[in-house]
């Protein structure tokens, strides 16, 4: 009869009118169940425990893992992040399946390889007593000690960490060794006789001067030093990523002139250089920008890296902007993730909000001190140490070369652009 009542497209409630049918037919007659769903109680008779929406504070190192977003055919951060939830009783077993069923969304992406020291997570955890912070003991019980959870506090139910965050801060670490200018016999400087040649240069002069460069680079007893001319070039470069560019040419599947990979830079400069325990020279580079698109740092990197290596060949006002503006497709290789960290996403007026509705503000200053222990411990001493024993910036140069770096800067440079997009 039911199903009847459809069929003839009966307007109203359909279980109301079976409800006073079946009533009509007296008390022996068994009923249609009510399609209003009820809150059926737990396993052990106690009542469902409600989802809230939580912010939750992460560090991470990445080598080992696909990344930091959830993919079932590969090993990643949040994959083993959400797991450890899951183990602990923190995510009901109905959605534990999969994590979109609890909202569970970051920050800022980390690709393949890379680290981060503070990444924000958001997500819907299970309200067992009105306070999430005891959650976090038992979740880094189940996570691997290069994978902590800092603190985890309820926040507004619209929260969205990618949305709500105002910008991000990058740091990259460069050996100094990857600046230094190539021997006069490699290919390298063959190439650079070749695209850097002008009327009034010779072929021999610019094979003069890199080895006049090269020789003074390798002249001392110590490892390699970059010299403070290109430091200034280095620098210079810098400058010119700062402000609002279209970085069509440093990320994939981004055409010129599209609107979205216009992004704003805050800053792009040389934070630090350090010493590690091999005398090794390294660069801390950090990138503060609203937002980045995939492999964007590392495509930044590759272009500083072989404008200070064609020094005092190239010119990086010319090089730069051309990136920028040009309509030809630039095939930038990426530099090696193992040296980029996600240093912290930052969040403003987002704290402003949380004030208004009386929920505790996004923020970590407590375990800033347990956080550059993690970053120290975990991150940036094993990052530079071990670094003796990888061939990234072997293969790197390798493929520069076979993506004609060179070639194709020298091209942009010499072939306007058809549209006034910046």
């Amino acid at each position: 009869m039911y199903f009847f009542l459809r069929s003839l497209n009966v307007k109203g409630s359909y279980a109301g009118i079976w409800k006073r049918w079946s009533s009509s037919l007296g008390s022996d007659f068994v009923a249609y169940p009510s399609t209003e769903t009820t809150k059926l109680p737990l396993s052990d008779g106690s009542p469902r425990q409600q989802k809230r929406m939580v912010y939750c504070i992460v560090s991470y190192r990445g080598t080992g893992y696909a990344g930091l977003q959830y993919n079932d055919a590969a090993k990643t951060i949040q994959g083993e992040i959400f797991r450890a939830f899951c183990n602990v009783g923190a995510i009901s077993p109905f959605n534990a399946d999969n994590p979109r069923k609890v909202r569970v969304r970051s920050a800022a992406r980390t690709d393949k390889g890379v680290h981060a020291i503070v990444n924000v997570l958001g997500l819907k955890l299970l309200d067992h007593a009105g306070s999430f912070q005891p959650w976090v003991s038992l979740v880094n019980e189940q996570l691997p000690e290069s994978i902590r959870v800092w603190k985890i506090e309820r926040t507004l139910n619209s929260f969205s960490p990618h949305k709500a965050c105002h910008s991000r801060l990058y740091e990259y670490w460069v050996p100094a060794f990857a600046l230094a200018t190539p021997s006069p016999s490699s290919l390298d400087s063959l190439l650079f006789t070749k695209h850097f040649q002008l009327p009034h240069t010779s072929h021999r002069s610019i094979l003069e001067t890199i080895q006049k460069i090269h020789s003074e680079e390798n002249s001392g007893s110590s490892p390699f030093r970059i010299s403070s001319s290109k430091l200034e070039c280095l620098k210079e470069a810098c400058s010119l990523f700062q402000g609002t560019h279209s970085f069509h040419n440093y990320t994939t599947e981004k055409k010129f002139g599209d609107p979205s990979a216009r992004r704003y830079m805050l800053h792009v400069g040389i934070d630090a250089i350090h010493f590690d325990k091999y005398n090794r020279q390294w660069l801390k580079l950090t990138f503060h920008g609203q937002s980045f698109m995939k492999h964007q740092i590392r495509k930044m990197i590759s272009v500083l890296i072989y404008l200070v290596r064609s020094y005092p060949f190239s010119n990086a006002s010319h090089v730069i902007p051309a990136t920028f503006q040009n309509h030809i497709r630039l095939h930038i290789p990426k530099a090696p993730p193992e040296t980029l960290l996600l240093a912290e996403p930052i969040f403003r007026s987002f704290q402003n909000r949380c004030e208004k509705f009386d929920y505790e503000p996004l923020e970590w200053s407590s375990f800033e001190d347990n956080m550059a222990h993690f970053a120290n411990h975990y991150l940036r001493t094993p990052m530079l140490e071990n670094f003796v024993f990888t061939d990234a910036y072997t293969k790197f140069f390798m493929l520069q070369k076979q993506d004609r770096l060179l070639h194709e800067f020298t091209s942009a440079m010499q072939t306007p652009s058809n549209e006034s997009y910046q």
